[in-house]
């Protein structure tokens, strides 16, 4: 089960498809501002027939938090993948909406209380997130559901796609372990998609906004793999660097790993500033609480018990490092 794992992995990876990048119109207009409870107001100074603009809602559950929502995501993603090209290169024909959908719901039961599913408006842009290294360890039941979804996931590829597919698994599994042990806990974005009705809407980028604000409150980097140029130019946007391409075999589809590094948060530069505009500064830190408690108390709970063992680890290395400078 676990090589099983492995491999289905490797494929879902490369299979991995981004979201759309907003059209023109869109780009030029409105910039949304994601929240979990969505509420606007007119502005009495305009017009009443003017349209009143709402921020996208994004909400992080996990799937036992919601269960219908988190089958309406794991069917929109599912039927999003299949115009992705490495869908067309993997899987057989007719296939690919079944092979997602073993692969994903396998993740959200493998760890079915763990805040790693992202939904914006309702499910129509969604994704999957978590932290690396998990510290998750599911029981034996768990495990023994999802080979039995693997292996029926694994039915949908093609015989002549096994080779590349093993041969990106443990490619990718690599990067990732690399990207952990150079910087600690990693943010993944194992997948990220909107339903073809809605893109260019910008809800792929109300997503990454906030998980790009909650990375850099908490000083961890992001990590995606990205198959399309567009999916690449949309995390590009979003603060996203290449770190290298991938092409597993002649004729495969390209995937571009790409990494974030967090930036730093603004600090005041004098005391003086800190009790300036006080109303304005209360102001500023509830709507900063607002997104914590929708998002932080949820997806960067997961993160507790891997920044402290990582923790833990950077201070026994530096530990050793310090003790051996002082022997010599």
């Amino acid at each position: 089960p676990h090589r099983a794992w492995k491999f289905i992995w490797g494929i879902m990876l490369s299979c991995n498809i981004g979201i759309q990048p907003r059209t023109r119109a869109s780009r030029s207009g409105h910039r949304h501002r994601p929240v979990i409870t969505c509420s606007a107001q007119a502005d009495p100074t305009t017009s009443t027939s003017q349209p009143v603009v709402r921020s996208p809602q994004v909400r992080v559950i996990s799937y036992n938090t919601d269960p219908s929502l988190a089958e309406r995501c794991i069917s929109q993603m599912s039927e999003s993948m299949q115009d992705d090209p490495s869908t067309e290169y993997y899987c057989r024909p007719g296939t690919g909406k079944r092979f997602y959908e073993g692969a994903i719901r396998t993740t959200l039961l493998t760890y079915p209380d763990s805040p790693q599913l992202i939904s914006v408006e309702g499910g129509t842009c969604a994704g999957i997130v978590y932290a690396l290294p998990r510290t998750e360890r599911p029981d034996w039941v768990v495990k023994l559901g999802s080979a039995g979804r693997l292996v029926r996931a694994l039915m949908s590829v093609k015989p002549e796609r096994i080779t590349a597919g093993w041969k990106s698994s443990e490619f990718y599994e690599s990067r990732r372990e690399a990207i952990v042990k150079e910087h600690g806990v990693v943010l993944y974005v194992l997948v990220l998609s909107t339903e073809r009705s809605a893109r260019g809407q910008g809800l792929g980028s109300a997503a990454l906004q906030a998980l790009s604000g909650l990375a850099d409150r908490q000083q961890v980097v992001c990590y995606v793999e990205a198959t399309t140029l567009r999916s690449r130019a949309l995390y590009a946007r979003h603060g996203f660097l290449d770190l290298e391409q991938y092409t597993p075999a002649p004729g495969a589809p390209t995937t571009y790993l790409m990494w974030r590094p967090p930036t730093m948060p603004v600090q005041p530069s004098s005391d003086a500033q800190q009790d300036t505009n006080a109303g304005s500064s209360q102001a500023d830190e509830g709507k900063s609480n607002n997104t914590n408690s929708s998002m932080g108390g949820g997806l960067f709970g997961a993160f507790q018990g891997s920044a402290a063992a990582a923790n833990q680890r950077a201070k026994s290395r530096q530990g050793t490092a310090e003790h051996a400078g002082e022997g010599g």
